[in-house]
């Protein structure tokens, strides 16, 4: 193929090594020419340099192909918007001479190349100051292997966001202004740990059938007896707001917890089309709170899981997995966004600050990874599925995948988890990934608490929560809870306890912040580190919900008229996104569960 005005010399081997200059192949070029290249030992490099080629072959043409007329610069009138993918820019980055005549109004303006590469190491166009300007993004089409999202940059979002606003939510600035002035946990002399001492509540959805009720009723015979005068069961009004819901129990959202009211513990027992996801993450800015549904209209899922876990809890007999995490986190060639989760993610949590050590270590757990050929779906059905000699806690890192809104699969196969069995964008295959069908009636997941950092991992709303303008596109006809939790959790012979994902998409600003060669983790060291102490599950929550709250405040105070200084485009875009990715975390199951 054919790629005009190139003139660096490139080459790639195996995503490892790479050499880059002005070496012509040809004798003159490496024996005669004073010519310069670098070669790179550096598979971070090598990858970035191959995501310049790959994206390079799709634009450049067949050589027996029909010639691109090049674009020719004029000057663009006042007010005029830039093509797609164009940009205005000043006269004198095409010429040091003025300009003389402008050309007709049909010629489009004058393009400035956009940065070239996704991933950790994409740098801007010339003059932009070499920032980080694209957004690495997370989720693989399950039709096609592209990429969910195409690309968008800092500057262009955050106009829309500057443009629509985003102010915090109910309850976010109070729970970040008690976050670092008081407890948020429940009252002093309480043990959050202890259902008894902190209370355990179900709240039942507006259309919960009483024989959902009626499966449930060991695990609430079991809680009731434990938390004793601090047990209730309440039930959320059809269209009931968070806010409206606590003043009926006799508490709000500024008040804190009040276990003889309310419960620190809370199942929620509904649909996201009944209660929102936004409800749960409101909640659980104070409390602690997971989510059970099954779509199954056997509802037999619900049976499994509350016999499942009052017998992890009660029966010495029942197999106990290591109180152990394992992470696993798939690397792909060329792919920028697991270039950044395998390494400031997994390879971070895994190895630890060199001051602290592993967050595994320094609870006294042990601590096994997969990382980049080794994340492969067999390996996590093992991991998953394979009853007590896994470790109780797997921690998971990558791509999940999408399907358009309407699709039958939808339902089925969003929120699966994309492994390194992948051959890389342009073709995907079922066997790439691991879907709820992946987990056969023969699995184990007893005493398992699983985490997936993935696109859609843990449910789908109705409406992308991503868009800067507040009116995401449709991503589902309603909001729905991913399969694979749902298959863990509901499993008809040996359930998991519980399972931490990702309502909607995943972003690796999350782990990496604007500016920082470090990774930013540790609302996520506190979960893997309470749940490895022997913790309850909805503890480790808290960082995570509670940096949200944190994060929505400082937004708001920035974008605020009369604010003190205006944040730049990227610091902007950046809060923003963090922001929401935070909020994003869900937790399934009964959020009192804990690793024996």
């Amino acid at each position: 193929r054919v790629q005009k005005s190139c003139h660096a010399k490139l080459i790639v081997v195996d995503g490892r090594q790479a050499i880059v200059g002005s070496h012509n192949w040809s004798n003159d070029g490496t024996v005669t020419n004073r010519d310069a290249s670098l070669l790179f030992d550096d598979a971070e490099v090598a990858e970035y340099l191959e995501t310049i080629f790959l994206e390079d072959w799709e634009r450049a043409r067949p050589k027996a192909g029909p010639r691109v007329p090049r674009r020719q610069p004029r000057i663009a009138r006042d007010g005029e918007k830039p093509f797609t993918g164009g940009r205005r820019a000043p006269w004198s980055a095409w010429s040091e001479e003025p300009p003389t005549v402008a050309a007709p109004a049909s010629v489009p303006a004058v393009a400035t190349p956009p940065p070239v590469a996704p991933g950790p190491l994409a740098f801007g166009a010339p003059g932009v100051g070499g920032n980080m300007t694209e957004v690495t993004f997370n989720g693989i089409d399950a039709k096609t292997g592209n990429y969910l999202m195409p690309e968008t940059t800092l500057e262009d979002l955050a106009k829309r966001i500057r443009l629509r606003g985003a102010a915090a939510k109910d309850g976010e600035r109070d729970a970040a202004t008690r976050r670092q002035t008081e407890s948020f946990a429940p009252p002093f002399g309480t043990d959050p740990n202890d259902v008894k001492s902190s209370g355990w509540a179900v709240l039942w959805g507006p259309n919960t059938a009483p024989s959902v009720k009626q499966k449930l009723k060991p695990l609430l015979d079991h809680r009731k007896e434990q938390a004793g005068r601090f047990y209730q069961e309440h039930t959320i009004q059809a269209g009931e707001s968070v806010s409206g819901f606590l003043t009926r129990c006799g508490v709000s959202l500024a008040s804190g917890v009040k276990p003889h009211k309310l419960g620190y513990h809370v199942l929620l027992v509904a649909p996201p089309k009944d209660v929102s996801f936004e409800f749960q993450y409101l909640l659980d800015l104070d409390y602690s709170v997971g989510r059970l549904h099954f779509d199954d209209k056997s509802e037999s899922g619900y049976g499994s899981y509350a016999a499942a876990t009052v017998s992890y809890e009660t029966s010495t007999a029942t197999p106990v997995r290591r109180r152990a995490i394992a992470y696993w986190g798939p690397k792909h060639n060329g792919d920028g966004a697991t270039a950044l989760s395998s390494k400031y993610m997994i390879g971070a949590l895994e190895q630890g600050e060199p001051e602290l050590g592993a967050i595994a270590d320094r609870v006294g757990a042990s601590h096994h990874t997969y990382l980049a050929e080794k994340a492969t779906r067999k390996q996590l059905l093992e991991l998953l599925g394979g009853g007590a000699a896994q470790p109780g806690l797997v921690f998971t890192a990558g791509h999940g995948m999408g399907v358009a809104s309407g699709d039958p699969s939808q339902a089925k196969v969003q929120g699966a988890l994309l492994c390194s069995d992948w051959k890389g964008l342009g073709q995907i295959s079922t066997a790439d990934y691991l879907a709820a069908e992946n987990v056969d009636d023969n699995a184990d997941a007893t005493g398992l608490i699983a985490f997936f950092f993935a696109c859609f991992g843990g449910g789908t709303p109705a409406r992308d929560t991503f868009a800067a303008d507040g009116q995401g596109e449709v991503i589902a006809p309603a909001p729905f809870v991913s399969a694979l939790p749902q298959r863990l959790l509901g499993h008809p012979k040996k359930p998991a306890l519980a399972v931490v994902g990702h309502v909607d998409r995943a972003w690796g600003l999350s782990i990496k912040p604007l500016g920082s060669s470090d990774s930013q983790l540790g609302p996520y060291e506190t979960f893997i580190g309470r749940v490895l102490r022997g913790e309850c599950v909805g503890n480790g929550m808290t960082d995570l919900h509670g940096r949200a709250a944190i994060l929505s405040s400082e937004l708001g105070d920035l974008l605020m008229p009369g604010a003190g200084r205006v944040p730049t485009d990227p610091e902007l875009a950046y809060l923003w996104l963090q922001r929401n990715d935070a909020r994003a975390y869900v937790l399934f199951g009964d959020p009192a569960v804990k690793l024996r």
